[in-house]
């Protein structure tokens, strides 16, 4: 999906407006754990597979007292090439967290240049200080099943302009710019700031899930 140009910068190989078939995707497992984040995928899957323009495939999962997990409702298409075709061929893609408040989709979907979905808790990265408002959509959990009726009421200029600004953040991401000269990546970034990014990204997702486990114990939220 993208490749890098003689000056060492990267640029989508496919064009980032086209049409795609999917107005929303998700595909991703489920197990039966207390665990809230995999609950947003439960409704997920029970409340968003009606609608024609939406795609959901889940798998189900359950770990035994032995530790071991046992899946007792595979996909209807387990294939990774289905995964694919639908991260490229869709607009918006929900990005839930499954045991905690992060998810390697949040990248995934971003590489194909799909709009990310997220509920309140999910971490971006290196935000504050990296604004993507412009890029991600967050609902609430209690809107998860109104998903569809939300995003078709978004224009198609927000949609380029989010699209636009996912992939900026994405380019970032991937190749960051420090002020260098002919995209030459300094070594300073990977001694220093990035480790450090890292670390204080790191610290911010522990510290999400620490208050998400309190306020789910002291409401008594399963």
């Amino acid at each position: 999906l993208w490749s890098y140009s003689p000056d060492n910068h990267l640029h989508p190989v496919l064009d980032l407006h086209r049409p795609r078939r999917w107005l929303l995707s998700f595909k991703g497992s489920i197990q039966d754990t207390l665990q809230p984040y995999y609950q947003h995928r439960w409704l997920a899957a029970e409340y968003l597979f009606q609608d024609p323009d939406v795609a959901i495939d889940v798998q189900c999962k359950h770990k035994t007292l032995f530790g071991d997990t046992v899946t007792f409702a595979p996909y209807d298409n387990p294939s990774q090439h289905h995964f694919d075709d639908l991260m490229v061929n869709s607009t918006f893609a929900f990005c839930p967290g499954g045991s905690h408040v992060t998810s390697f989709r949040f990248t995934e979907v971003l590489s194909t240049g799909s709009i990310p979905i997220l509920l309140p808790e999910v971490v971006t990265p290196f935000s504050p200080e990296l604004d993507w408002s412009g890029c991600i959509i967050r609902i609430s959990q209690a809107r998860i099943v109104d998903l569809p009726r939300i995003l078709r009421a978004i224009g198609p200029e927000e949609i380029r302009a989010r699209q636009k600004e996912c992939r900026r953040l994405y380019r970032l991401l991937r190749q960051p710019q420090m002020g260098q000269k002919q995209g030459q990546l300094s070594s300073k970034l990977y001694t220093g700031f990035l480790p450090t990014a890292l670390q204080v990204w790191l610290v911010r997702i522990q510290k999400q899930h620490f208050e998400n486990r309190l306020r789910n114990i002291v409401f008594q939220i399963p």
